[in-house]
C-alpha cells in the first residue's frame, strides 16, 4: 500500500479517454474468461505492479506508471451484455466459441467494430452520455 496512487474521478475519466489510442497503438486484444465472466481489453501481459482502479459500475482500468495498460469488465455475459443489446449481438459473433478463455485480435472487421462500440459505450456512459454504435467507420 505504501506507494499506491489515488486518482480522482476526473483523472480516471481522462485516463479512460486514452484507451482507444493506446489500445490500437499497442495492439491490445480482447480476452473473455468465461469462468470469471470477465472481459479484458489489454496487451497479452499486464505489467507487474499495475493497479486496478474502478472507473464506474461498468468497468475498471489497469494503470501502470500513470497510464492505462488494460480495461476490465466484470460480469460481462451475465450483466453487461444484458444492458447493451447491440453489443451483445456483436459479442455473439466474436466470442462464438464455448471455450472457457477466448482471445481475439482486432484483425477482423467485426472485432474492430465491437471494440469501437464497446469503448465508445463505456466512455460515453462514464461521461454521462449515450453512445451510438452507428458511428463506426473502417
Amino acid at each position: 500500500m505504501g506507494n499506491e496512487i489515488a486518482f480522482s474521478k476526473d483523472q480516471l475519466l481522462e485516463l479512460s479517454n486514452q484507451v482507444p489510442v493506446i489500445g490500437q497503438k499497442e495492439h491490445w486484444s480482447l480476452r473473455l474468461e468465461r469462468d470469471e465472466d470477465t472481459l479484458f481489453y489489454s496487451a497479452k501481459v499486464i505489467p507487474k505492479g499495475s493497479k486496478l482502479y474502478s472507473v464506474n459500475d461498468e468497468f475498471s482500468l489497469y494503470i501502470y506508471n500513470r497510464r492505462p495498460v488494460g480495461l476490465v469488465i466484470d460480469y460481462f455475459e451475465t450483466n453487461f451484455n444484458e444492458h447493451h443489446n447491440e453489443l451483445r449481438e456483436l459479442a455473439k459473433n466474436i466470442f462464438d466459441s464455448r471455450k472457457q478463455v477466448v482471445e481475439v485480435s482486432a484483425k477482423k472487421k467485426e472485432v474492430k467494430q465491437f471494440q469501437h462500440s464497446l469503448i465508445g459505450t463505456l466512455l460515453a456512459e462514464a461521461h454521462g452520455a449515450k453512445f451510438h454504435t452507428t458511428e463506426f467507420r473502417t
